[in-house]
């Protein structure tokens, strides 16, 4: 994740107007109001990108900030966010229910309704924004939703929290070919954990696999250069067996064996044909993406490409 927004850049007597100018513009119009005029006001924003999702994380002095009908008639952006709670408390609070949030738990918000964010002390947090177009027809009718702890002890919970630190720490190694997988992983997780307050919702077997693939997508992420990643391990990492992992991806156009391959390879591509790492040999950017013979790296690189990955390298640096 970059550094985006700071208050130790500014002097301290400016410090809350612009951390409201940050908020503002890093997610919606809202207002903030601190809630310890004794001590110093601080916060910082890092931000990072999987395709149209936004993941972020705040770091800051305690505070209340509120979504209200004046700041969405001004601005009435359509998202709805995920603070998953990293240290402190944060309550949430919208359509009447209250969320009180410890760390791992988090809970769903709307931006097109009023609502409340208040901690009370220091805190860190992640938040993850999605467009209203890209999560609302998984979840139907989110106002159901919102304001509602899942908690960090829950199995979703656990999934929900890596996958976004995966991409937190992550997020620069993914590349541009693991963007758009890493985010649909990400919105069937969030939609999944969500749906998880309405019991009748997962018992209905097209939602539950659709939960179970994503879990299996956000894992594979997180392990895709671990040589040992296979369907096994992920079967042992989710405690199921591994004919319920093959049956979650029966879905998709490929075996979840062939796409972790493609994954790699599409990864390890991107990288051979990145000027900027031209000082890396070829068997160092395979073995870093998790193949351990180079022989059978460029015979699975030549099926998938039409070119020996020495090939692609030439190219590449002749183009600079």
């Amino acid at each position: 994740m970059q550094p985006l927004w700071t208050t130790a850049s500014v002097p301290q007597n400016e410090s809350l107007s612009y951390w409201v100018e940050a908020v503002c513009r890093t997610y919606t119009a809202l207002d903030c109001e601190e809630r310890n005029r004794l001590a110093p006001f601080y916060g910082q924003i890092d931000a990072g990108m999987v395709g149209e999702i936004g993941v972020t994380q705040v770091r800051a002095s305690a505070q209340k900030v509120r979504r209200t009908r004046r700041s969405i008639a001004r601005h009435d952006e359509d998202k709805l966010l995920f603070s998953i709670q990293k240290r402190g408390r944060c309550t949430v609070v919208q359509d009447g229910r209250v969320a009180a949030l410890t760390p791992g738990d988090f809970a769903l918000y709307d931006t097109t309704r009023p609502y409340e964010l208040i901690f009370d002390a220091e805190f860190a947090q992640y938040v993850v924004a999605v467009p209203g177009h890209a999560l609302r027809p998984l979840l139907k009718m989110p106002e159901r939703l919102t304001a509602r702890r899942i908690p960090g002890g829950s199995s979703i919970g656990r999934a929900v929290l890596n996958a976004i630190e995966t991409v937190a720490w992550n997020n620069g190694d993914l590349g541009y070919d693991a963007q758009c997988p890493m985010e649909e992983a990400l919105r069937g997780l969030l939609s999944a954990g969500a749906l998880s307050l309405l019991g009748a919702e997962l018992r209905k077997s097209d939602t539950a696999s659709g939960a179970r693939r994503a879990a299996i997508k956000a894992y594979v992420f997180q392990h895709l250069r671990d040589p040992a990643l296979c369907v096994g391990m992920i079967a042992a990492a989710q405690g199921v067996d591994v004919s319920t992992i093959h049956r979650a991806f029966d879905g998709e156009d490929e075996t979840l064996s062939r796409w972790i391959w493609i994954q790699r390879l599409e990864n390890a591509r991107r990288d051979i044909s990145d000027p900027s790492k031209s000082h890396l040999t070829l068997t160092e950017i395979a073995f870093f993406w998790g193949f351990n013979d180079m022989a059978h790296f460029s015979r699975a690189f030549k099926a998938r490409f039409d070119q020996a990955p020495r090939v692609v390298r030439q190219q590449s640096l002749a183009l600079r």
